[in-house]
């Protein structure tokens, strides 16, 4: 669960148990059954009526996923990964090399290409209409939230009046001292629809707004580079401009960082190799010497230059 989430639901218990429970006579009012039953079987019910079962059980999924234990990476890291994959010469047959622990999306178009040859214009259409569908996977789960969220409080009000219905029948027989604790108790339903309905169903569907767009926003930063890394002209400098248009703005210079550190690496350990061969020929003293590299004959002459002849 990422750190917003988990601190917003920690506040909705504290200021139901400190507001409510805390400083009410008898708290275990607030658990009466009757009104319990009402408000979350009357929208348990409600939801199985108005909608599939495979929406709600890929409701489940969401909330368990991308509320409870959300993975998510940050955006910088998934571009730390395209930056890697483009740096990595491919092996066997895979167009990049990428980690399995990378953005699925990442993953996913990674095997498609390593299978299917595909126009710029045919990659470009399969990636959108992947990323629309995600879109509206998690907009349909926002839309199903908002729905069952009206729900509650309607049972919460049904729960007040079958109470009172209650507490009219033995009010002649009760007296007046019955009507105040019994007032009370029909009333209980109506808080936890209430209740239930502005701190858990509303806030999880803006998560799963703001979860739509913050995936799809990923996801169209993954397909511009994946789009880049296709055309054989791309370089890592057009790569790395491309990205940092969709990382926020304070994150942006320690991506450039790295990307140029990453950079100056792999320049680093060319050079190193080229100062080895150097070294090896400087350390030829005696004329006819020759020193062996794969496809390539290095004879020093008795003038004291060299000679390369490709096997």
């Amino acid at each position: 669960m990422n750190k917003s989430s988990a601190l917003g639901f920690f506040i909705a218990f504290m200021v139901v148990y400190m507001g409510v429970l805390h400083n009410s006579p008898n708290p275990g009012l607030f658990l009466d059954t009757h009104a319990l039953i009402l408000v979350c079987g009357g929208t348990a019910a409600a939801a199985l009526i108005g909608f599939p079962l495979p929406k709600l059980a890929r409701l489940l999924d969401f909330i368990l996923y991308k509320v409870i234990f959300d993975k998510s990476r940050k955006d910088t890291h998934i571009a730390k990964d395209m930056i890697l994959a483009y740096r990595n010469p491919p092996q066997g047959k895979k167009f990049f090399e990428v980690s399995p622990k990378s953005h699925p999306f990442i993953v996913e178009t990674s095997i498609m290409l390593e299978k299917t040859h595909l126009s710029p214009h045919e990659l470009d259409k399969i990636l959108t209409d992947r990323i629309n569908y995600v879109k509206k996977s998690y907009l349909d789960d926002a839309k199903v939230l908002n729905s069952l969220a009206k729900f509650p409080p309607a049972f919460g009000l049904l729960g007040a009046t079958t109470g009172m219905i209650s507490m009219m029948i033995g009010l002649g027989s009760g007296g007046a001292d019955q009507i105040g604790p019994a007032m009370a108790i029909a009333l209980v339903a109506t808080f936890w629809g209430i209740a239930i309905a502005n701190l858990v169903l509303l806030p999880l569907s803006d998560h799963a707004t703001k979860v739509a767009t913050e995936e799809i926003h990923t996801r169209n930063m993954i397909k511009a580079a994946i789009q880049l890394m296709v055309d054989k002209k791309c370089s890592q400098e057009r790569l790395v401009e491309v990205l940092i248009g969709y990382l926020p703005l304070k994150e942006r210079r320690e991506f450039k960082k790295y990307s140029k550190d990453i950079a100056d690496v792999n320049v680093h350990e060319s050079t190193e190799g080229d100062e080895i061969t150097n070294l090896q020929i400087s350390e030829m003293t005696e004329p006819g010497h020759e020193i062996t590299q794969p496809g390539t004959e290095i004879t020093q002459t008795g003038t004291g230059s060299f000679k390369r002849k490709s096997s």
